[in-house]
């Protein structure tokens, strides 16, 4: 995390080039063998090189240059066309307030299909709220011309300590905006991580919100979406 080499070090003609397209064909491999029970083959979200505006990972806005992040982006994303991986890509760096920045590291339209944002709140409601608002208000307006789709890929409170906190903050958030998901991060193993979950479970304190949530005319889970594409 410290070192701003290596992303230089696995593009073309780094010491580490040959290594890393061996580690996109295995995750390719994987994706591939994806299949229903009757063989059809599962597309999938592929969001590479995520929160890339921060600087806590290796491709991070301190350790590689707008250059390098972009040949990584497409070089991952061709050597996975080319291995035939059925999938969207979606770009999601962190919140942001202009344009210019939430495209700063963009790598083209030809190689991302979903415009993404990871946004989580920590401690302050209000300030997640406008920061989350106004993030998605500049990639509604990014979205249109390229006619993409635009989401919260990554998105939570930790522990979900407040009891309202799917309609009093994540929907407050979102406002009047439509992205086309809105995806919570993972809910550890207890025994290894306790307390780190982003989504409720039966008597979690924010259950009978997140019920509130589900109901809401404006949201679709799984069966909503079935039904609508009937």
């Amino acid at each position: 995390m410290s070192d701003p080499g290596t992303v230089r070090s696995v593009l073309p003609g780094g010491r580490n080039h040959a290594k890393f397209l061996g580690w996109v064909d295995l995750a390719a491999d994987f994706l591939n063998s994806l299949s229903t029970n009757d063989g059809t083959t599962v597309p999938v979200l592929f969001r590479p090189w995520h929160e890339h505006t921060g600087s806590w990972f290796w491709w991070g806005q301190r350790l590689c240059s707008t250059a390098e992040y972009e040949a990584l982006w497409k070089m991952t994303v061709e050597r996975m066309r080319d291995r035939g991986v059925r999938m969207l890509t979606v770009y999601s760096p962190n919140p942001c307030v202009t344009g210019l920045e939430y495209l700063e590291r963009y790598p083209g339209d030809a190689w991302v299909d979903i415009l993404g944002l990871d946004a989580y709140h920590s401690s302050d409601a209000g300030a997640f709220v406008t920061r989350l608002g106004a993030s998605l208000g500049i990639m509604d307006q990014i979205a249109r011309d390229p006619r993409k789709p635009y989401a919260v890929s990554e998105t939570g409170m930790e522990g979900i300590p407040r009891a309202d906190w799917w309609t009093g903050v994540l929907m407050q958030g979102i406002g009047e905006q439509r992205p086309a998901y809105v995806l919570v991060w993972r809910n550890a193993l207890q025994t290894l991580k306790p307390g780190h979950f982003y989504a409720p479970y039966p008597g979690q304190v924010s259950q009978a919100d997140f019920n509130r949530f589900y109901a809401s005319p404006r949201t679709l889970f799984a069966a909503d979406a079935a039904n609508a594409f009937q």
